[in-house]
């Protein structure tokens, strides 16, 4: 059926179906490459959304850090330094919650997102409750201050009288109140109850020689001993406030910030744990489907080039059968016959065709005419 098309139209096809080659490979390749941008893309999402994880686990370790420091000295770096790495980890999960879509990591991230909020919240109340313990330490130094001034008025006065068991209980009393202010330093710095019982025993010490003195005295130095009773009950009052606030905030960070911060790194350990194997399983399913399409790639572009050497020799024998010959070298005979040259030699083994059979028996005829005429 083919070869009884016309020759224009057999060009057309065969020119038409070579496109249609190419067009199929072209397209197979940019499916392949597609696909393994695909891949490539989903693969870099998956490590970029790890990374932030990574980020937001080291932002979370320099905020418990800086806790630790804000507990310690109070300062206000160390108040800025918290937010700024809390501020830093909140970015990263803002940006997580943004590209992650996998089900079961949106409902992690959402419970991280529910977890740092209520550590911040604990953290500004530790703030809070350092800032009133601050405040009673202030007040607890500035009375103690005062004690010691009265103290030594009450010395010089005792010494002047010469006084010799007076002089030897305000010694004591100086002593007990220089340990008392050396041992709630220690007290605060280590924050620890074994610390504060030996405060707790030279405060109830100074009372003991208080009373003393005030027994001693026989009513004489009555303003100082007045003065003595007045800053050692603000004493008894504000150490069991500093040791109450020093409790709670020291409460608050062991029971709510240190045990979210441990829920936050089991959240995002286990996160980045999901991560981690999807993209190897990820990565050796791209490498896998790349190397598929690269062997279908390969066999369509074979199959196309064989077809169209196929289709290219089709044509060239469909084209050139109607003719029988070279188009040059039937120009040529063409030219002497029309010259009146009939001892042109044809090719004769029977399967000459078309047009250059024609010419042959032509040329072959008009041999025999003109062999009649002659």
């Amino acid at each position: 059926m083919f070869k009884n098309l016309r020759l224009r139209t057999q060009l057309s096809f065969g020119f038409t179906t070579v496109i249609v080659l190419l067009i199929v490979v072209a397209a197979t390749a940019g499916w392949g490459l597609q696909s393994a941008l695909d891949g490539f893309a989903e693969y870099r999402r998956r490590a970029l959304n790890s990374n932030r994880v990574s980020q937001l686990q080291e932002s979370l370790l320099n905020t418990r850090l800086s806790v630790k420091n804000v507990v310690v000295s109070a300062s206000d770096a160390a108040v800025q330094s918290y937010h700024e790495h809390f501020n830093r980890m909140m970015v990263s999960l803002k940006e997580m919650q943004s590209t992650i879509r996998q089900p079961t990591r949106v409902k992690m991230v959402a419970e991280l997102s529910k977890q740092l909020l209520q550590y911040d919240q604990a953290f500004n109340q530790v703030i809070t409750l350092i800032q009133q313990g601050n405040e009673v330490r202030k007040r607890l130094l500035e009375s103690m201050a005062r004690f010691q001034q009265s103290l030594v008025k009450l010395n010089d006065a005792v010494t002047v009288g010469d006084d010799r068991i007076l002089v030897s209980l305000t010694n004591t009393l100086q002593i007990r109140l220089l340990n008392s202010r050396y041992l709630l330093s220690r007290y605060l710095e280590s924050r620890t109850p074994a610390d504060f019982a030996p405060v707790q025993e030279e405060i109830g010490g100074i009372s003991r020689v208080i009373n003393g003195l005030i027994a001693q005295s026989d009513g004489a130095y009555q303003t100082h001993l007045d003065r003595f009773r007045e800053e050692y009950a603000t004493l008894s009052a504000l150490i069991p406030e500093l040791t109450h606030l020093i409790s709670q905030s020291d409460e608050k960070v062991q029971n709510t910030l240190d045990r979210i911060g441990l829920e936050v790194v089991a959240i995002t350990t286990q996160l980045q744990g999901t991560y981690q194997t999807d993209q190897r399983s990820l990565g050796a399913l791209v490498q896998g489907n790349n190397e598929w399409v690269m062997q279908i790639v390969i066999w369509i572009t074979v199959a196309a080039v064989l077809a169209g050497i196929a289709l290219a020799w089709l044509l060239a024998r469909l084209i050139q059968r109607p003719i029988g010959g070279e188009p040059v070298e039937m120009a040529a005979i063409t030219q002497q016959i029309a010259h009146g040259d009939l001892t042109v030699r044809f090719t004769d083994t029977g399967k000459e065709t078309g047009v250059y059979a024609a010419m042959r028996d032509m040329v072959q005829q008009l041999k025999a005419m003109v062999g009649q005429v002659t």
